[in-house]
């Protein structure tokens, strides 16, 4: 019996390590298992790591730098309203959920999915407008980010990828190009084709913003937006490139 006795108190004691050890650099959260932390627990933060505490609908903490702490002396303390729990319930655990998100900037290509048809002064029916390059995401930095992230994604996933964001951009990707580009051939009284040349940057710059509204509806930010080509089909290249030596006469 008091062997028994013994074993119910470690037991309730419980020293957990909660950590990611991140086996695959394409999954964005990890969701550490279990839902009640013991006292005697600790918390490892690895590098490119964020610690979200959650508990009863509410982001009790965020923390993000790296090392191994102590939950009760190091943790509980930050706790909004978990503070003293371990105090008051002695050796009963904490309730709370733990989520880990990868924090690191994540570099991930772009194409648009067929050519996007822009109506022009030359060709009222549109011109095929290809584009590819990059674009730059992370998680949020606030606490509505984290919040977003938990009921729109963590809540209901398993796991979250870099292919999910990509997906996710592309299925956005045509409309939004399309309307930045029409927005910036207003500002340039020219030759459409050349317009769009242009005004890559200001284009870029629109993108970005729009996929930045899109992505922090679960939590995540568009950082920037880099378009490295625009291409069009042989024919309409080279009435552009006509264009362009007109233009310099």
């Amino acid at each position: 019996l008091r062997k028994g006795v013994f074993f119910m108190a470690w037991f309730g004691q419980g020293r957990d390590t909660i950590e990611w050890n991140e086996s695959r650099m394409d999954v964005l959260f990890y969701k550490w298992p279990r839902d009640e932390i013991k006292k005697g627990s600790h918390l490892i933060i690895r590098p490119g790591q964020k610690a979200i505490f959650y508990a009863d609908r509410v982001v009790e903490g965020v923390f993000e730098n790296e090392g191994n702490f102590d939950i009760v002396t190091e943790i509980t303390p930050f706790l909004s309203t978990l503070k003293g729990w371990f105090q008051l319930r002695g050796d009963t655990g904490m309730r709370a959920e733990v989520y880990f998100i990868n924090t690191k900037e994540l570099t991930l290509n772009w194409g648009t999915r067929q050519r996007i048809m822009i109506p022009t002064p030359e060709v009222p029916t549109g011109i095929p407008v290809g584009m590819n390059g990059n674009v730059v995401v992370k998680f949020g930095e606030n606490s509505e980010d984290y919040k977003s992230f938990i009921t729109n994604i963590a809540g209901v996933r398993d796991a979250f990828t870099v292919d999910d964001i990509s997906e996710r951009i592309m299925g956005e990707l045509n409309a939004v190009i399309a309307e930045a580009i029409l927005k910036g051939q207003s500002n340039i009284p020219t030759n459409a084709l050349i317009s769009i040349q242009a005004n890559n940057r200001s284009i870029a710059k629109e993108v970005c913003a729009e996929l930045d509204k899109e992505l922090s509806e679960f939590g995540m930010r568009a950082v920037d937006f880099i378009i490295a080509d625009v291409n069009y089909p042989e024919e309409v290249q080279r009435v552009a490139e006509q264009a362009a030596a007109t233009s310099f006469v």
